[in-house]
C-alpha cells in the first residue's frame, strides 16, 4: 500500500506540493481572521507544516492500515470536519490514507491523517483542522 501513497505523494510534489490547514474547532477557530497554515509534502515520506510565527513542524508519514489498533483515533475528527459517517465510509481500510505526527521546535505536536486530496489534523493545543491539497 505504501506504493499507492508514494504515487499520490509524487503527484502532489510534482504538481500541487502544498496544502493548507484550516482550523474548524478549538481556540484558533475563534480568531478573526482564523489563521491558515501551510503544509508541504517533501521528498519521499517527509511532511511539514508552518504554524504560528513561522515555526516549522516536521514529520514522516506512514500508511494507515485498518488492522492498526490506533486506526480509529482520529475518526471523530474526520466526522467533525467532513460529516457524520465520513470516516467509516471513506477512510477506514481505504488504500492511500496516511498518518504523521509533526513535531515542532517549541513543543507543539500536530497529528495528521490524509489522502491525496484531503485530511484532518489535531494539535496538542486542542485545535482540529481541515486539510486540503
Amino acid at each position: 500500500m505504501k506504493s499507492v501513497l508514494l504515487l499520490c505523494a509524487a503527484v502532489l510534489v510534482s504538481g500541487c506540493a502544498t496544502g493548507h490547514l484550516y482550523p474548524v474547532q478549538g481556540p484558533l477557530s475563534a480568531l478573526t481572521p482564523a489563521p491558515v497554515y501551510k503544509v508541504k509534502m517533501g521528498n519521499g515520506d517527509q511532511i511539514s507544516a508552518t504554524v504560528a510565527n513561522g515555526e516549522v513542524c516536521n514529520g514522516t508519514w506512514l500508511d494507515l492500515v485498518q488492522e492498526d489498533p490506533t486506526a480509529r483515533e482520529m475518526a471523530a475528527d474526520w466526522d467533525l470536519v467532513y460529516g457524520k459517517g465520513f470516516f467509516l465510509a471513506n477512510v477506514l481500510g481505504k488504500a492511500g490514507v496516511a498518518r504523521s505526527m509533526l513535531t515542532c521546535p517549541k513543543g507543539l505536536t500536530v497529528n495528521v491523517e490524509f489522502n491525496s486530496t484531503q485530511g484532518v489534523a489535531k494539535d496538542s493545543n486542542g485545535n482540529v483542522f481541515k486539510l486540503t491539497f
